[in-house]
């Protein structure tokens, strides 16, 4: 249960940053897939499961990326 709730959050983060292009989340999400990939070579039964939480918690690291960026003051 707990997993896919991050998956849902991790779609979340994606589907609302996706209007303001190339960010923080989305390139998480993209190191997400190539360490799901890699991992999916030691879990082979459960490939899109694997694939889909390592994008979803790559997306929420994004995520906090990018909130950490809006508090930080801008020098």
């Amino acid at each position: 249960m707990l997993w896919w709730v991050i998956i849902l959050a991790g779609a979340s983060a994606l589907g609302i940053s996706a209007a303001r292009g190339a960010n923080a989340v989305w390139g998480t999400a993209t190191l997400g897939v190539v360490g799901g990939l890699v991992l999916s070579v030691f879990y082979p039964g459960q490939f899109w499961l694997t694939l889909l939480r390592s994008i979803a918690i790559g997306a929420l690291v994004g995520a906090a990326f990018e909130a950490l960026a809006r508090l930080s003051p801008r020098s």
